[in-house]
């Protein structure tokens, strides 16, 4: 009898005494009807029912039989009594016997069905349960029983067992499983009796409506990963599920994908809720929170944290066994959807009561955010990307991002009123020259930059790129506003280039008596005077102990490097923060082509994206506007004291201009020197021109070109020698052609001179040859094609930058310097 075809079949084991212990010999003594007996205890039962049967017929001693029962077929009290009992009995039919009614005779045969378990163990089958089955169908006939009811009958037994022994035998659930196949397998092919179709709808509904109850609240019912019993109750609920659904008449069950989302569903809300009721307390909400100006961000991160603890848990825990046993295509997917909707309902309730982007609410949005990334990369792995949209709150989205553009508001009102203290406050004097050669208030804004960016960067929101592109054009402005104040005294400072030559009447009637260098000099003295640019506020500090440097470079100049200085500070600064701005919006790789227009000195610019484009435009501007007015200052101000104007290699003026290159390269940072330099060497070139064409107060003559050749060597030597390195050589040769072309204009004789005017002039009138050559002297005022005074001789735009040694105006202009007969005859004559 230890080999049970009836365990085999459910998958239960063998009952084995412990070692030792022999086997009970009196059972395998007794018969199977007095083990039945003894299973079912019907020597109690027998003798309980004599005492009442006694205790009934005591009472009624004295009354007629008759009257205590009336078995006549056609009397009253037999036709209420089987009217009574007809329903209760499925009965249709007049005729009713003791034992025919099926809810009586179920209940009969489940008492059977009851006594194959151990009354000791009671999670135990009997071995001899294929003998007491043998046994039980002799009463199939009285009882109306067959094969399919007794299986219905066994699976509803076995199920019963499991749930009144406490749930505590996996084995007898695997075991109903087993038999509802059977069941299963009975109800698709045997015959549709009603009677039949009774019972079964109403154990499977049963055994259904229980197992739905743990399954709804399996994160309670399978606590800390015994899922042993989740497996089969899924099963179980599934083929009961559909046993009603296909094989019972007028069957609702619904075991649809549907109902397996709703198992995920609400067992999810109720461990959610549980996380919620450990976080806040028992009956509290996190309205009750908020309103009583608790911590509730800490609250929110714990529960954040915890959400996702539970997510990760639910992935690895139960969704393979959902996926397996429930045949769920994506159990994680919904169940982190129901975990991010409540976490979603939470977070709202919280940011209702928000006004402002604080630290505690970037606290609460960003662990949120590392939840929320958790949850939707659990879903994607499962479901795909298209999850993704499904999964955003857009309502919390809109409250944030609302918060943070008021947060980027006032960001840059900060930044306006930065800008407002600056203009008042700020000397451009820098605290040090050997550490810090920028203005402070380059590097607080900077600064304000830098963190406004970090404090942006590490707000976790999906901020859109018009945000970023809100707070980079923002920021942008400030920059080109500060920019601007920067360079505000170019105007004031810089000497125009591009300023009107004396007109050649002037020249030619010798009204040079003061030359345009003088002249200058006079006018930058009357301004350096009434310029507000000479703040006086700030001190240089820690500058070079050189007399002369001091004393030869302006505070007016100084406070120019320290603005240069500044400006390629916001520059160095500027490809930091864009840098970072472009990894946040995904354009970390991404080069600006629109810089090509710039000039790009030893890498002053680095690779830009798009979101400073404007504001480093204005800066790289600002740097050669104040570039040229450091030259136009170190040259035309700075040495204006000076009465010497030659260049001899040992002169005072370029001695001087020795030493303010050095004070500037020692003051200027190393990116900005080059440009400097560039332009010092530009209005070095443009002062020498001058004052060879603008009639300086030595005339000149033929040999004194050697001289001018050599002073003009000196210069150009400070240029390629004494700041080697910072200006190519091809540069310094290039600038310097202008300068070497009037200069070789100086070293021909006035004859040449007179011929080469002649024939210039005549090509720009489209005329012939003046006179009859260079030895004939016949020169007729009228061949002259046209007047000096002319505007094609002197037109509006007759300055310094447009001079070339081949036009017949400037040969004029030498000329008119030459101090010889043969040039004054010829001016005399035409002129």
């Amino acid at each position: 009898m230890g080999n049970s075809k009836i365990k085999r079949m459910l998958g239960l084991k063998v009952n084995t005494p412990p070692a030792g212990i022999s086997p009970v010999r009196e059972r395998r003594q007794m018969t199977l009807a007095e083990i039945m007996r003894q299973q079912m205890g019907v020597e109690q039962i027998e003798g309980g029912l004599r005492e009442t049967l006694k205790c009934t017929m005591v009472g009624q001693i004295g009354r007629k039989a008759d009257i205590i029962v009336d078995t006549n077929e056609n009397s009253d009290a037999m036709n209420s009594l089987i009217n009574c009992i007809n329903n209760p009995a499925w009965k249709t039919q007049t005729e009713c016997h003791w034992a025919d009614g099926y809810p009586l005779n179920m209940h009969l045969y489940l008492a059977l069905l009851q006594s194959i378990f151990d009354l000791k163990e009671e999670t135990l089958m009997l071995d001899e349960v294929d003998e007491l089955v043998e046994l039980m169908k002799s009463t199939w006939p009285s009882l109306g029983i067959n094969k399919a009811i007794h299986n219905v009958c066994l699976a509803w037994v076995l199920f019963q067992q499991y749930v009144i022994t406490g749930q505590i035998e996996p084995d007898l659930l695997s075991a109903t499983q087993a038999m509802v196949t059977e069941v299963s397998i009975d109800a698709k092919n045997g015959e549709k009796d009603s009677c039949y179709m009774k019972v079964l709808s109403r154990v499977m509904a049963s055994m259904q409506g229980w197992v739905e109850k743990k399954l709804m609240q399996y994160h309670e019912s399978f606590k800390g990963g015994s899922v042993y019993g989740m497996e089969a109750m899924l099963s179980l609920a599934l083929t009961a599920g559909k046993i009603i659904e296909k094989d019972v008449p007028s069957g609702t069950a619904n075991m649809s994908g549907n109902r397996m989302d709703d198992y995920i569903r609400t067992s999810m809300r109720s461990a959610f809720s549980k996380i919620l009721e450990n976080s806040l307390g028992v009956n509290r909400t996190m309205q009750m929170v908020i309103e009583e100006e608790q911590d509730s961000s800490t609250i929110l991160t714990q529960v954040a944290n915890a959400t996702e603890q539970l997510a990760i848990f639910e992935k690895e825990t139960y969704s393979p066994i959902l996926r397996r046993w429930g045949s769920h295509p994506a159990p994680t997917t919904v169940a982190v959807m129901t975990l991010h909707n409540c976490f979603g309902i939470v977070l709202k309730q919280y940011l209702a009561k928000v006004t402002s982007l604080t630290n505690e609410l970037v606290r609460v949005i960003r662990s949120a955010r590392e939840m929320e990334k958790t949850l939707i990369d659990m879903a994607v792995e499962d479901s795909g990307k298209g999850i993704v949209k499904e999964m955003m709150l857009s309502d919390v989205e809109s409250v944030v991002a609302g918060l943070l553009k008021n947060w980027i508001e006032e960001r840059l009102r900060f930044g306006r009123e930065f800008l407002i203290r600056t203009k008042e406050t700020e000397s451009w004097a820098p605290k040090s020259l050997t550490s810090e050669r920028y203005a402070s208030s380059g590097v607080e804004l900077m600064k304000l930059v830098m963190v406004t960016m970090e404090e942006f960067l590490k707000i976790p929101v999906r901020a859109r790129n018009e945000m970023v592109e809100e707070l980079a054009e923002g920021l942008g402005t400030l920059i080109q506003d500060y920019t601007s104040l920067v360079a505000s005294t170019y105007c004031s400072t810089k000497w125009s280039r591009i300023d009107p030559l004396t007109p050649l009447t002037d020249l030619i009637t010798e009204c040079t008596q003061e030359s345009r260098l003088k002249r200058f000099f006079k006018k930058i003295l009357i301004d350096d005077r009434n310029n507000s640019f000479h703040n006086t506020k700030g001190k240089i500090t820690d500058m070079p102990t050189d007399g002369q440097n001091l004393r030869r470079t302006s505070r007016r100049t100084q406070r120019l490097y320290v603005r240069i200085n500044t400006l390629y500070y916001i520059i160095d600064q500027l490809s930091a923060h864009d840098e970072s701005l472009a990894s946040f919006s995904n354009l970390k790789n991404v080069q600006s082509t629109t810089h090509a227009h710039l000039p790009n000195y030893r890498g002053v610019l680095a690779p830009f994206s798009h979101h400073f484009e404007l504001a480093l435009t204005a800066v790289q501007s600002a740097t050669q506007q104040l570039s040229e007015a450091v030259a136009d200052c170190l040259i035309f101000s700075d040495l204006h004291d000076i009465d010497d104007v030659a260049y001899t290699r040992n002169c005072p003026r370029l001695n001087t201009l020795k030493k303010n290159l050095s004070f500037l390269v020692y003051v200027l940072t190393e990116r900005a020197q080059p440009l400097a330099v560039k332009e010092v060497m530009k209005a070095s070139y443009d002062a020498f021109l001058l004052d060879l064409i603008e009639g300086s107060d030595r005339f000149i003559t033929l040999p004194d070109h050697k001289t001018i050749e050599e002073e003009f060597k000196s210069l150009k030597s400070v240029f390629c020698t004494f700041v080697d390195g910072l200006i190519a050589e091809e540069l310094v040769d290039k600038e310097a052609e202008v300068v070497e072309g009037i200069i070789e204009l100086m070293s021909k004789s006035t004859e040449r001179l007179i011929e080469e005017f002649s024939i210039a002039a005549c090509k720009a009138n489209r005329l012939g040859r003046l006179g009859a050559g260079l030895g004939s002297n016949k020169w007729e005022l009228g061949v002259v094609p046209m007047s000096p005074a002319n505007e094609k001789w002197n037109p509006p735009t007759a300055c310094l930058c447009f001079i070339i040694h081949s036009e017949p105006n400037t040969i004029l202009r030498v000329l008119c310097l030459r101090n010889d007969d043969v040039a004054n005859q010829f001016l005399k004559m035409h002129f």
